[in-house]
């Protein structure tokens, strides 16, 4: 067949069928290859065992999966048979693998997570249910960080990016507290590095189906910030993320951003919106932007957005679906008009966002501007 049908076949099989689909035959495992690797290859996660660190040789090293491989992701879950950051071994198969990188791509984002679950060699650790058993050593976040990247280094491999991965499924939540101080010790260790991409996860401890993941992305090259499904500000239930959140704004608000993405994010009133408000900001896209105000400050989208208007770069400003949130507990909110807003234009941006009630005096400063549609959810 023409490898045309091949590629439509393989394509219309899905994703989950890869695996059995290079079984068949030579010439669909060789259609089947490209996406099985970018499906499995692309981001390496590991735990620190022999075992699991020779595999992470091999794939590297191997002719055609290995040039897909362009992040290592070790976790910082140990046991007694583990391979300790300080370990000469640790340090000569992830020099093996960075090497082989290197010669496959030139450049590794290299990262760290806090649970075992989802890293090759894994298995073994954990129980019936598929909880992690109960670690020998943890919180070495920093320190297997730091040889990785002093490791890179020896190899000439670039570091393009960091990725730090927090489960808060992973620990209890008092334990949890104590990763916001090797976050911010990772963070302040990237300081003297040359500029590097950062991925941010988080996902929450949930009984539910599906846990929320909360996400912060920056792309050095292009100087584009992405953030999503955070809670900014006093009301966070999880003290440890709030933490964590903090630190890892703070290390960008020294970076150069020229755009800005937020999605699914609320800001309590008092907080410091800091972060939005970086001069060197182009491009702005706010989308499902809660604004908390538990007294109802009808003026607080408009007070904010005069701030946004007067960004010395900005060129162009897109908002989408904003809100006013009545009230943490309340649960109400308050929709506010999307639209693309023009830049320069200050006193447009200010009218669109003073809201004017049917009993407000005429003289009460705010009949200037004309009423928005809004309603509530």
């Amino acid at each position: 067949m023409p490898n045309e049908i091949l590629t439509m076949i393989v394509g219309l099989a899905g994703s989950a069928t890869l695996r059995a689909i290079r079984l068949t035959n030579k010439q669909l495992c060789a259609v089947a290859n490209e996406p099985f690797a970018t499906l499995h290859f692309l981001e390496r996660k590991h735990v620190a065992t022999h075992y699991s660190l020779d595999a992470l040789v091999e794939i590297t090293a191997h002719p055609f999966f290995g040039k897909y491989v362009k992040a290592v992701i070790i976790s910082s879950y140990l046991q007694r048979d583990s391979l300790m950051p300080g370990n000469v071994m640790f340090r000569k198969k992830i020099r093996q693998a960075f090497g082989n990188i290197k010669q496959n791509f030139g450049q590794i984002s290299l990262g760290v997570c806090n649970d075992p679950r989802g890293c090759f060699g894994s298995a073994k650790y954990l129980s019936g249910d598929g909880i992690p058993r109960r670690a020998y050593q943890r919180f070495v976040m920093t320190k297997i960080s730091e040889r990785m990247i002093v490791v890179a280094r020896k190899a000439e491999c670039e570091i393009g990016g960091v990725k730090i991965h927090v489960s808060g499924a992973a620990h209890p939540l008092h334990k949890m507290r104590r990763y916001g101080a090797e976050i911010s010790d990772m963070l302040s260790k990237l300081q003297g590095l040359p500029p590097t991409s950062l991925d941010f996860r988080y996902l929450e401890a949930s009984r539910r189906a599906s846990s929320m993941e909360y996400r912060i992305t920056y792309n050095h090259q292009t100087g584009r910030l992405n953030m999503s499904n955070l809670i900014l500000g006093a009301r966070v239930s999880d003290w440890s993320l709030y933490s964590y959140l903090e630190n890892t704004l703070d290390w960008l608000s020294t970076r150069l951003i020229t755009r800005l993405s937020i999605n699914s994010c609320a800001f309590e009133s008092t907080y410091n919106k800091q972060i939005l408000l970086i001069p060197t900001i182009k491009k702005l896209r706010l989308r499902k932007i809660t604004l908390e105000t538990e007294l109802f400050d009808r003026n607080l989208w408009s007070s904010f957005l005069h701030s946004i208007a007067l960004l010395p770069e900005l060129e162009s400003f897109k908002l989408e679906q904003p809100q006013y949130g009545l009230g943490p507990y309340a649960g109400l909110q308050l929709a506010l008009p999307s639209g693309d807003y023009p830049v320069n234009d200050q006193i447009h941006w200010d009218s669109c966002f003073n809201l004017v009630f049917a009993d407000d005096d005429d003289d009460d400063g705010t009949s200037t501007h004309k009423s928005r549609h809004w309603q509530t959810e």
